[in-house]
């Protein structure tokens, strides 16, 4: 596995790729221009669906916003090593929701779109540069460490009457 540094700095790449075509889809949405679709023959379909807004706002401003979120976290865990358990909780989220998009395109529109097929794995390259094999043991020896250190009521009679 690389090392943190070099995994964040993967992490932070593959979260600008993401944001950069969210913000191109986005923008081709709001000038109405259909982005031309060369490796697959869906994303017009794709970004025409009713899927492609939440709320009636378009999917590219979530997208945005969640991948410069990502982008800040993989820049502060860098030096941070405190943030590394919400960097992979927030890298998580994103690839749950990018394996949930994957599924309306195969399952319900049917038809696939590169662009949102690229975002969607920057979402999972995201992951595994946000996957730390000691983000659960250090919560875990931090937990034991705190439990280690308290002082119960009869600890401190006992001290106190010899």
């Amino acid at each position: 596995m690389l090392r943190p540094p070099v995994r964040h700095y993967l992490g932070a790449g593959a979260a600008m790729v993401a944001m950069g075509v969210s913000l191109t889809l986005l923008l081709s949405e709001l000038k109405g221009q259909v982005l031309a679709c060369n490796i697959t023959s869906g994303c017009e379909a794709v970004l025409s669906s009713r899927y492609s807004h939440l709320f009636g706002v378009p999917l590219g401003v979530f997208g945005i916003a969640g991948f410069a979120w990502m982008l800040g976290l993989f820049i502060l865990a860098i030096q941070h090593k405190r943030l590394r358990p919400l960097l992979f909780m927030v890298t998580g989220a994103g690839a749950i929701i990018a394996l949930g998009l994957v599924g309306l395109q195969a399952f319900v529109i049917r038809q696939f779109c590169q662009y949102c097929l690229l975002i969607e794995a920057m979402s999972l390259v995201a992951l595994v540069c946000g996957w730390d094999k000691n983000v659960f043991a250090n919560a875990t020896r931090n937990q034991e460490s705190r439990t280690k250190t308290r002082i119960t009521p009869k600890q401190l009679i006992s001290r106190d009457s010899s």
